[in-house]
C-alpha cells in the first residue's frame, strides 16, 4: 500500500521515510492517531 504525503499528496513507497516529491516526513496515519491520542488527564 502506497503512502500519500499529507503535505503535497504525492504517492510514496511504504519504505520511504520522507516524501520523494517535497521531502516532508512521512508518517503512518495510525501512528499519527497514536501520537495525538495520548490523554494525560
Amino acid at each position: 500500500m502506497m503512502i500519500t504525503c499529507s503535505v503535497c499528496g504525492c504517492l510514496n513507497d511504504p519504505s520511504n521515510m520522507v516524501c520523494e516529491e517535497c521531502g516532508s516526513d512521512l508518517i503512518d496515519e495510525s501512528e499519527l492517531l497514536y501520537l495525538y491520542d495520548d490523554d494525560d488527564d
